[in-house]
């Protein structure tokens, strides 16, 4: 089960290494905007995989303001 999020993982930190190259060599301007959409694509699945396996609840919290 795990498999199918490490590779969504891989392929989102692809993306955005891809897309910060296009960034910062001024790359042709069509290509980043479509890794600008597929980065925003990936996140949003890789961000759903851990809600759907409860590993969000894993993640560090804020600490709490104390007065």
């Amino acid at each position: 089960m795990a498999h199918w999020w490490i590779e969504d993982i891989e392929n989102y930190g692809d993306a955005v290494r891809f897309r910060d190259n296009l960034r910062a060599e001024g790359g042709e301007e069509m290509l980043l905007e479509e890794y600008e959409r597929l980065c925003i694509e990936l996140e949003e699945e890789v961000q759903s995989c851990f809600g759907a396996s409860g590993l969000d609840e894993l993640s560090p919290q804020p600490a709490a303001m104390s007065v």
